[in-house]
């Protein structure tokens, strides 16, 4: 006897320009079109199973146990469909922490530069080529992207340090010592993040890889 094994239902998230995010419970291999059952609405009325192919390009596991996917659509979609609100859109986002890619650059660090992977209000992780030292205060110069505030110099304590992978260290900072100032900045910067994560979430899913190129190369150049 045959068993066929159903299309997945999934959660329809974002589309542009034919590249479409969406949340699934059930884990898909990536590199090939891969049918859905895409759950999504339209400007007006209910939500609607609508059967799609997806050619699986990236993927990242967030809150929940699902898995958030993004693909080039293959078939063409009866409707326009409402993309996510910012509270639908929560499963994307982990607590307090923001995902983030920000050059950091000090001469307390090796290498004198690294790259965030997430930053809160009370600190950061940051990837480096070497490890840091437990228990030292650095001072750190966050490159925001912002035009009105392109940096922020910050005071952090390395509280842990570990391996990651073979070519990289990932450490946990606490900032020491904010001023008012310099806490009005980070609460901006956050609320920048918030925005940023709201308005374009297929980057959201793209930049844990990006992290990994953002800053690497003049690195490996000196």
């Amino acid at each position: 006897m045959l068993f066929f094994s159903s299309t997945p239902v999934v959660d329809f998230v974002d589309l542009k320009e034919n590249q479409v995010v969406f949340l699934s419970k059930k884990p898909l291999r990536l590199g090939r079109d891969t049918p859905v059952r895409m759950s999504m609405q339209a400007s007006e009325g209910k939500s609607q199973l609508v059967a799609s192919r997806v050619f699986l390009q990236k993927s990242r596991q967030v809150e929940g146990g699902q898995h958030a996917y993004i693909g080039t659509l293959q078939t063409e979609l009866p409707f326009e469909p409402v993309p996510h609100s910012s509270a639908d859109s929560s499963a994307l986002r982990r607590g307090s922490r923001m995902d983030c890619a920000l050059r950091v650059m000090s001469p307390d660090i090796p290498g004198y530069s690294g790259i965030s992977v997430d930053l809160s209000l009370t600190g950061l992780q940051l990837e480096t080529r070497q490890a840091l030292t437990l228990g030292h205060v650095v001072e750190l110069r966050l490159e925001t992207h912002i035009e009105e505030m392109e940096f922020i110099v910050v005071k952090a304590r390395v509280a842990w340090c570990r391996p990651e992978g073979k070519k990289a260290f990932r450490s946990g900072l606490e900032f020491r010592d904010l001023t008012p100032e310099i806490r009005a900045q980070l609460e901006e910067l956050s609320r920048f993040l918030r925005l940023r994560e709201t308005a374009n979430l297929t980057q959201l899913v793209l930049e844990c890889a990006d992290r990994y190129l953002l800053g690497y190369t003049s690195v490996e150049a000196e």
